[in-house]
């Protein structure tokens, strides 16, 4: 029963999240169509920019798979780091972390 009723609270949190979003015009805008194609474009240079260690560590293909995720949920955070991402790997990584605030 207890796994069951922490479900039931998370599914509750979960849908008034996604209320709050209709609610707050900034707050978790996501990608339209044509938009998530730019997301797969960036996830797939950002993926490239892992360092040997990291893809030992992680799979780079769920690690795209997560940032694409993460980018047509959260397109107004990603779509600001386009550009540093295609200048370079570093200034890229450091956009990505400054705008999740180190989530990702």
């Amino acid at each position: 029963m207890k796994k069951y009723g922490i479900l039931l609270f998370l599914l509750v949190l979960v849908t008034l999240l996604d209320f709050s979003k209709d609610n707050a015009p900034k707050f978790g805008i996501k990608a339209k169509s044509t938009e998530s194609g730019e997301c797969k474009l960036l996830c797939e240079k950002a993926s490239l920019c892992l360092t040997e260690e990291q893809k030992k560590s992680q799979d780079p293909k769920m690690y795209q798979f997560a940032c694409e995720i993460l980018c047509t949920k959260q397109y107004q955070l990603f779509s600001e780091c386009s550009k540093a991402i295609a200048d370079s790997c570093t200034s890229g990584e450091l956009c990505i972390k400054n705008q999740t605030k180190g989530l990702f």
